[in-house]
């Protein structure tokens, strides 16, 4: 405790009995402590100071600077930048600091951008693609990549997960650090690239539409892949037309155009290519309930 009392200085006993009791005590706050000075984060997490463990006793508070002593005072959403120091003080809460600071320096592992060889891939549904497909897009030496089939989160899609045609998207990964790039490119993925060189069909000549789920339609395998503005026309003999067809419908269940049930028999079948280098052709079927 400390007392002070007023007094007139020309008059040595004059003075006010009555005196102010100052209480004073000194506050030692800690230097903080971490078992981790040196933490390591991925760049996509964008990690800020708060992510930096310092401990210090109940009643303490942790303040920190951007040097060992002096320097500015950070606040916690600071951005943490690879490789640089940070310093951690223990401090009261009537803001008194210990002159000794705790180095912190993190190491942020950036993940480069994806590296393909293109962002569209033209590919044949009769091939049965799959994920490996895009796989041959990564270019040789460049950081691993992942594929989803959403631009945000999900799950990464196996290699032989069958394609569909749809976008998909590649995200770089490090398989030391477990880090990964979240900024994903987008990959369109179309199936009727089917060039009818390289990809062979037949025509049936015959089907039962019993209902027993066995060749219950006529249908040419793989046409609206093969040649995808296809039209097919069915005729009985009279020449009336009993089914038109294209991409969108390309399978005929015996129905009369749509006025009941076609009768066991032969008809007729008209297939345009509507292919410069394809002539249509015509046949028959044998229809057999």
């Amino acid at each position: 405790d400390y007392f002070v009392a007023s007094e007139n200085p020309a008059v040595a006993t004059c003075g006010i009995s009555e005196r102010l009791r100052i209480l004073s005590y000194f506050e030692d706050p800690p230097v903080p402590t971490s078992s981790q000075t040196t933490p390591e984060f991925c760049a996509s997490w964008e990690p800020t100071l708060e992510e930096l463990i310092a401990e210090v006793p109940s009643g303490f508070e942790v303040e920190w600077y951007d040097s060992a002593s002096g320097g500015n005072i950070l606040s916690l959403d600071t951005p943490l930048v690879d490789g640089e120091s940070y310093f951690a003080a223990g401090a009261t809460a009537n803001q008194c600091y210990n002159s000794t600071r705790l180095e912190f320096v993190p190491t942020i592992h950036e993940v480069e951008d994806v590296s393909l060889q293109g962002t569209t891939l033209n590919l044949c549904t009769i091939d049965e693609p799959t994920v490996e497909s895009l796989m041959d897009l990564e270019m040789e030496g460049s950081a691993s990549i992942l594929w989803y089939e959403v631009p945000e989160g999900g799950t990464p899609l196996s290699s032989d997960h069958p394609l569909e045609e749809k976008t998909y998207y590649a995200e770089s990964y490090d398989t030391q650090t477990d880090c990964a790039n979240v900024l994903r490119v987008p990959v369109i993925v179309r199936l009727g690239n089917c060039p009818p060189e390289q990809y062979d069909f037949f025509i049936p000549n015959a089907f039962t539409p019993n209902g027993d789920g066995r060749n219950d339609e006529f249908y040419v395998p793989n046409i609206e892949y093969i040649f995808p503005d296809f039209t097919l026309e069915i005729l009985n003999r009279y020449g009336n037309t009993l089914f038109k067809g294209n991409r969108s419908n390309p399978r005929w269940d015996g129905s009369n155009n749509g006025n009941g049930i076609a009768p066991n028999g032969v008809y007729f079948f008209i297939l345009d290519y509507h292919n410069n280098q394809h002539e249509p052709v015509q046949g028959t079927i044998y229809l057999n309930r």
